[in-house]
């Protein structure tokens, strides 16, 4: 046997050991690498929403003529349309649109369906089967469906669009709250509640909503990504403001006549699209998982 193969290794709980102790501790708090690049995504969204003007100086409504159809280089950086209009600052400006709508809809979506699922799972009895009716009805109409059919009574605008979407939610939110109502309301707490002779109203505010609402909270950041899905669909089709809004959707449906000469103008903001909701979907897969542990 060689020296080298008789040298003593680190020993359990010796210095080296003790000193990498705090750095494993250290990335066990810390979130994984994609949430940090997802969170990162996020936080550059927000940035475009609140103040487009640090990131580009350009008129999204007004181009240069001459400038039409210029490919995504130095002086465009994803390039220009048929008006000659700067790319990447109409998607930064109509992110706030996108983004706005999309927290519009995960609103009254959490809210309306928060509440219906509440009042439902906690009072039980006819309140429960009328609600319970309701929310069956809702979710037997596929929720793209129903948004067309709601912004299409209430008038073609972003607005709308964002209350149709939310409107179109509102049976998944109830459902999920009303199964956590219906776990929590058994809880020994909660007999412990009643039994002490606190009401019925104290009783559901004060322990059964802290304790059902997390995965609801969960259940909204992934909504958050597919209502901006469904808003930029329905701004595809028409749906939402006209031009010349910029936002995504409408962006990717003025883009698709040019495709095949131009096909920067339906590339960058569907690609946008997908990483923005790919990148709140992670979020919510971690905070999802971390809710479970």
């Amino acid at each position: 046997m060689s020296v080298l193969d008789a040298a003593p290794g680190p020993v359990a709980g010796g210095p080296v050991a003790a000193a990498t102790a705090p750095a494993r501790a250290l990335s066990r708090r810390l979130p994984p690498a994609s949430v940090l690049a997802s969170l990162a995504v996020l936080a550059v969204v927000l940035l475009w929403s609140l103040a487009p003007g640090l990131v580009t100086g350009h008129d999204p409504a007004v181009g240069v003529p001459d400038d039409k159809f210029t490919a995504p280089g130095a002086g465009y950086w994803l390039g220009t349309d048929h008006l000659g209009r700067d790319l990447l600052t109409r998607i930064v400006h109509g992110s706030a649109s996108s983004m706005t709508s999309a927290l519009i809809a995960v609103a009254i979506g959490v809210l309306a369906g928060g509440l219906l699922g509440l009042l439902g799972g906690y009072l039980g009895g006819w309140v429960d089967a009328v609600i319970g009716r309701v929310v069956e009805v809702l979710l037997a109409i596929p929720g793209f469906l129903l948004a067309v059919v709601i912004v299409t009574a209430l008038g073609y605008d972003t607005r709308n669009a964002a209350i149709a979407t939310g409107v179109s939610a509102v049976a998944v939110f109830a459902r999920l709250m009303r199964s956590e109502v219906l776990r929590v309301r058994t809880s020994v707490f909660i007999e412990a509640a009643r039994l002490s002779g606190a009401s019925a109203g104290y009783v559901l505010l004060r322990h059964v909503l802290p304790n059902a609402v997390r995965p609801v909270l969960s259940l909204a950041v992934l909504q958050f990504g597919i209502a901006i899905l469904v808003i930029a669909g329905l701004a595809f089709l028409g749906y939402g403001d006209p031009p010349p809004a910029s936002d995504w959707g409408l962006l990717v449906s003025d883009g698709r006549e040019h495709l095949l000469h131009a096909p920067w103008l339906v590339i960058a903001p569907g690609l946008v699209i997908a990483v923005v909701v790919l990148s709140v979907s992670r979020l919510s897969s971690w905070l999802d998982l971390g809710r479970n542990r």
